[in-house]
């Protein structure tokens, strides 16, 4: 290529450039009612043909695709607190249960075996039906177990006779568990 052939490719090539920077690069924003020139048809008073002409059309107003708003954040949940230390399983053993009719109550008694510690409690859950009834009392060590002792519900506290599902449990910081379930009759 010559220099001549440069130097008139060089203007043309700048040309290019502003033309296509200038589709890039935003102006003044338009007034969207100003809308796009249409070639529209106009009338002479003298009945001479219609001839075309640019005349700025109002454009149809643009519809805005619905953008649901972004949602907002949720709350978060608050820290969890220390997590309670794990409790050792224990068994619990139900020494003997029944309905003492000369107390008008139900007793059962047991322990929890193969433990022995301070500060644990008993509780004695009777079901039947839909109906739940519990009573709870201090735990004792004794030389190889910890000890429910005795636990009663008196029959004022029973909703009706029938055949009630005994469950003996029992917690500590340390330790948990509970009995199989015992039946017993309330008349």
């Amino acid at each position: 290529m010559s220099r001549a052939d440069v130097r008139s490719v060089r203007p043309l090539a700048g040309a290019l450039l502003v033309v296509l920077l200038a589709g890039c690069v935003t102006g003044t924003p338009q007034d969207p009612a100003a809308g796009t020139p249409r070639p529209t048809s106009t009338a002479s008073a003298t009945g001479a043909s219609a001839s075309p002409s640019t005349t700025p059309v109002a454009d149809p107003p643009a519809t805005a695709a619905a953008t649901p708003p972004a949602p907002s954040p949720a709350p978060s949940a608050p820290a969890p607190g220390p997590a309670a230390p794990a409790r050792t399983p224990v068994e619990v053993v139900v020494s003997w249960a029944m309905w003492d009719e000369q107390a008008g109550q139900v007793q059962v008694a047991g322990y929890a075996a193969d433990v022995v510690e301070s500060g644990g409690t008993c509780t004695l859950t009777l079901r039947l039906g839909e109906h739940t009834v519990t009573a709870e009392q201090q735990a004792t060590p004794d030389a190889t177990t910890t000890t429910c002792g005795a636990v009663a519900v008196p029959r004022d506290r029973l909703p009706q006779a029938g055949t009630w599902v005994a469950v003996m449990s029992y917690v500590s910081d340390k330790s948990s568990g509970s009995s199989p379930d015992v039946s017993i009759g309330v008349p």
